[in-house]
């Protein structure tokens, strides 16, 4: 699937989700997005107007940051 793809999905699923959840539900089509090997600036760019994509987003990247850091660190051991 190709991204503009994802983002048609995207839009038209949104409107059925609670304006409430639609951060949580953004963390999770992220999630799938990555999980297909789509690149996260890729992601940004094409989702740059999407207020939930775009915090998703940046959890996405704290998270993975704070594993990378934890990962590092079971190493010396």
């Amino acid at each position: 699937m190709c991204i503009e793809l994802a983002k048609d999905v995207w839009d038209e699923m949104k409107q059925w989700v609670n304006t409430i959840d639609q951060e949580s539900a953004a963390e999770g089509f992220v999630s799938i997005l990555v999980d297909h090997d789509y690149d996260v600036s890729e992601i940004k760019q094409t989702f740059k107007s999407d207020r939930a994509i775009k915090t998703a987003i940046k959890s996405y990247e704290k998270e993975e940051h704070w594993h990378e850091e934890h990962d590092e660190d079971d190493e010396d051991y």
